[in-house]
């Protein structure tokens, strides 16, 4: 049973030394290496006591360009120990691009699977589970550096869907705090008063029986999403660090990922859309075992209706989705077990318990519920004079409190004086069985805006423009009509699976794509 008792107080240092004192025994799984956190820490220790022998020490950022594994989270753990930042990195960087990073943050050390020499920075490569240090550097043992709270811990990169990655810096506090806020999460579907508790032991067990009850324990979670990304982050350390044990790859493999839920009996199961999509299409499900997944718990971009009720059944399992940003240090809104089956579908359910959430106008005032708006949220704790983080998402809030996400505020297609939200569009078209994946986007033209579409045919499926546009006409007002459909292969997408729709404006105003039809007005 986990047993991880958090204060806001705390830096990230002080929770590995909680996490591990009393939920030492959990365990992380990767690629056949299998350790237990106090294992895992006492690796941390020995790699900080090396590297502070080398000259690493508190406030040094130290780039961690590893792949998921039992490497990645010594390396985290032993900067975390030592007083640095940790800025984990995509191990596939180019020396060029890795070299523009070195000039906004100064690497002070790189921990990888491979030499990254660099001027001014210690080159620490992994090598058959050893870490290589030039010089050889004897190892200086002492204690975790003392940090406060509001001292830098990290310092991660947005996804960039609308541009070039951007580095946020988080505290440990900022990291601490959405772990609290998941513990307390987890924490409510049993707590509150004995008829609430009912009701919703009630609702889930006529759902999926009574085997979600055996969540109240020690889970064991499963993502391949990068921990270097704020999604993967928040997994590693609200299993890890929270006492429950973590499966991971360094890769993404439908049939890789079935099998570990299967060998490793895995309960909770998270990921991307894009991923579980993959997953979906695996035909022979039935070959693994999956009668331990309790949850599959989907975010990182938006989640179609149909796919959460398509994988609640073809998983036989609960399925939450949640919303998320890397300013905020992690989770904002997630649907909830006891939720509606239609809130559960189409919307990211309500904040974390602590996070405040507003919907606001263009002029910075709150909006009734079903009205449209930019999204706004504070993290735990913030006091009444706190900012608000602009999340640049418009959402809808329902008379429940769920927050339905419409798309980006720069996504917005406003088009002779009236909004069109992509998203809307969307949902519509991935109504149809030979629609694979979509997208809507807003290009310039004379002064206003004309929407387009990008569609990508489902496998072995056709589809024509005029097919789309006359299921357009059935389900949309005039106002939202698309002006051109493209019928594509693919849609761009970053590593997450998140479509950039950056690109595909640039792709409409540079004229037609390498691939597909287009029908225009």
């Amino acid at each position: 049973m986990p047993s991880v008792a958090l204060r806001p107080t705390m830096t990230l240092g002080e929770v590995v030394g909680a996490a591990t004192e009393g939920s030492g025994d959990a365990w992380l799984a990767a690629d056949g290496d299998v350790l237990t956190l106090q294992q895992l820490t006492a690796r941390a220790g020995d790699l900080a006591a090396r590297l502070r022998g080398a000259g690493v020490g508190p406030g040094d950022h130290v780039g961690l360009l590893l792949p998921n594994g039992t490497g990645y989270v010594e390396g985290f753990f032993a900067t975390i120990l030592l007083g640095g930042v940790v800025v984990p990195l995509d191990g596939g960087l180019t020396e060029r691009e890795l070299g523009e990073i070195q000039e906004v943050l100064p690497l002070r050390a790189t921990l990888a699977d491979r030499g990254r020499p660099g001027a001014g920075r210690l080159d620490v490569v992994l090598s058959d589970g050893v870490w290589q240090i030039p010089g050889a550097p004897d190892s200086v043992p002492g204690p975790p550096a003392p940090r406060q709270r509001d001292d830098p811990a990290a310092v991660f990169f947005t996804s960039g869907t609308t541009g070039a990655p951007k580095p946020v810096t988080l505290t440990h506090h900022g990291l601490v705090r959405p772990l609290i806020a998941l513990q307390r999460l987890h924490g409510a579907f049993f707590s509150g008063s004995p008829l609430e508790r009912v009701r919703r032991v009630a609702t889930v067990t006529s759902r999926h029986g009574t085997k979600l009850l055996r969540a109240a324990g020690r889970q064991t979670w499963l993502t391949v999403s990068p921990f270097r990304s704020m999604a993967g982050h928040q997994v590693l350390t609200g299993s890890l660090l929270l006492g429950h044990n973590l499966v991971t790859s360094a890769g993404f493999s439908p049939r890789r990922v079935l099998e570990l839920v299967d060998r490793h009996r895995v309960n909770v199961l998270a990921g991307t859309p894009a991923m579980a999509e993959l997953l979906l299409r695996i035909e022979d499900l039935s070959r693994y075992d999956l009668g331990s997944l309790l949850v599959l718990g989907l975010g990182g971009g938006p989640t179609a209706p149909d796919l959460v009720e398509r994988a609640r059944d073809r998983l036989g399992c609960a399925v939450t989705v949640g919303y998320g940003s890397t300013e905020l240090g992690g989770g904002v809104l997630a649907t909830r077990l006891e939720d509606s089956l239609t809130a559960q579908a189409e919307t990211v359910g309500r904040p974390f318990p602590g996070t405040e959430v507003r919907i606001v106008d263009g002029s910075g005032a709150d909006v009734p519920a079903g009205t449209p708006g930019e999204l706004l949220a504070r993290p735990p704790g913030s006091g009444a004079d706190a900012p608000w983080h602009r999340t640049r998402d418009l959402g809808v809030r329902d008379g429940s409190g769920n927050i339905r996400i419409l798309g980006r505020v720069d996504d917005l297609i406003v088009r002779g004086g009236q909004n069109v939200h992509p998203q809307e569009l969307e949902r519509v078209l991935a109504e149809l069985p030979a629609v694979r994946r979509c997208a809507a986007v807003g290009v310039p033209v004379r002064g206003d805006q004309q929407v387009w579409v990008f569609v990508v045919p489902a496998e072995g499926q056709e589809v024509t423009a005029e097919e789309i546009r006359r299921h357009c006409r059935a389900n949309l007002s005039p106002a939202k009509q698309p002006d051109r459909v493209r019928v594509v292969e693919t849609l761009p997408v970053n590593e997450y699976g998140e479509i950039r729709r950056n690109l595909l404006r640039e792709q409409a105003a540079g004229g037609p794509v390498a691939v597909g039809e287009e029908n225009g007005s």
